[in-house]
């Protein structure tokens, strides 16, 4: 992993324990807007990081060598970029830094022709099955290594899932629509 320059930031921010953050939370930020939009962009200049930094620890995780295949090395690393970027931006306190974080989550989500076409959009998934391709012998020969392979990608996933939505949510509310949220 090329994690060199920044993983013992990572590091310290996978010992961090994820904060919760509810639909309730979600939902009366897209609709009151200014200052709370403002104070829950930068809970997740903080928060994505540390979850991001949980994911590569899980990925970390994977059994039988998974873990070392080029293709989570990849994620591992895309995930690192991420987060350093994260911690490098500015805070959001203006409609201008608001418009530059939502237009940073669009990239991480894929949600842009520009982001498109900027980005390698390769998905986690698509790195995840490479790996686990590389490794198919194995999953022949070993019901124990399907097992605790599922087990860590089946809580990766989830995870990813929970920070995904915490994002979208952000992005969408962002063109607030009469009696919408997200």
């Amino acid at each position: 992993m090329k994690l060199a320059g920044f993983g013992k930031e990572m590091a310290k921010l996978a010992q961090r324990t994820p904060r919760t953050t509810t639909l309730r939370d979600m939902f009366r930020i897209a609709r009151v807007g200014g200052e709370a939009r403002f104070e829950y962009a930068r809970m997740l200049q903080e928060e994505i990081p540390v979850r991001l930094a949980h994911r590569v620890e899980q990925l970390s995780d994977l059994p039988y060598g998974l873990s070392e295949t080029e293709h989570i090395q990849q994620l591992c690393d895309r995930y690192a970029d991420w987060a350093q970027s994260l911690t490098e931006q500015a805070k959001v306190r203006s409609p201008t830094d608001d418009q530059a974080f939502t237009a940073f989550l669009c990239g991480m989500l894929g949600e842009t022709a520009v982001a498109r076409s900027m980005a390698d959009t390769t998905t986690s998934k698509s790195y995840i099955l490479a790996a686990i391709q590389e490794k198919a012998q194995l999953l022949k020969d070993s019901p124990e290594y399907t097992l605790a392979a599922d087990t860590v990608l089946d809580e990766f996933f989830t995870t990813r899932i929970g920070m995904r939505v915490m994002m979208q949510q952000f992005v969408n509310g962002g063109g607030r629509f009469s009696g919408y949220s997200g």
